[in-house]
């Protein structure tokens, strides 16, 4: 136990900062009396205490990494509301820094996305939704289908034929019952129609060629 001399009271060691210097290894004013002054002298002189914070997490990137690893965990509820709450009230700013980023590490983010396809089926479902919408919808349209790549993947694997599997899709394809070409000579532009889920089916691709734009009935 150790009494703080800014406050007087008597506290755990645990308390209280540690100081080499000291007799005890610990310094003689206690946690919440160092914060307390540690704030007072950060409002009274914020810019040089900004440049000394700076400073010091410059000369001390790892220790600093660390340090704040540990708070994040130790206090997850307030980092997590305090991300939501950011992240509403900076949505342009966050897009901006996005959008920047994936310009600079544009290789980057295709060998993620790549190897993602390859590995991670729900993915790959999903960036096989938005190619299908993609060739139908309206320039600028916002479309999205009735149905989840959770409900594709059940429709594809009700239909797989022998030695089919996710694993080897490219050598077997989802093709449209209906060609989209025919579905456009007729005039029906709709995505949600053209690719609904009854309209699918999985063919090995070299079927699929041979099938080509027509309508098999």
């Amino acid at each position: 136990m150790k009494c703080c001399v800014k406050c007087g009271t008597i506290k755990p060691l645990t308390d209280y900062h540690k100081e080499a210097k000291a007799e005890d290894g610990h310094r003689n004013d206690c946690k919440s009396c160092k914060c307390s002054a540690n704030k007072t002298r950060r409002d009274k002189h914020p810019m040089l205490s900004r440049a000394a914070s700076s400073k010091w997490k410059e000369k001390n990137k790892e220790k600093n990494k660390e340090i704040t690893r540990s708070w994040r965990l130790e206090n997850k509820d307030h980092t997590l509301q305090y991300e939501y709450n950011y992240r509403l009230a900076n949505k342009e700013k966050r897009n901006l820094q996005k959008e920047k980023w994936r310009k600079e590490n544009l290789a980057r983010v295709r060998a993620y996305s790549s190897e993602r396809y390859k590995n991670c089926d729900e993915h790959k479902l999903n960036h096989i939704i938005r190619s299908m919408v993609a060739r139908v919808k309206s320039k600028g349209a916002s479309v999205s289908l009735p149905y989840t790549s959770k409900d594709l993947k059940q429709r594809m694997e009700a239909q797989f034929k022998d030695g089919m599997t996710w694993s080897n899709h490219g050598e077997w394809e989802i093709d449209h019952k209906i060609p989209v070409s025919l579905f456009l000579k007729r005039g029906v532009k709709c995505p949600k129609i053209i690719n609904a889920l009854s309209n699918l089916q999985p063919l090995w691709k070299k079927d699929n060629r041979e099938k080509n734009n027509r309508w098999v009935g």
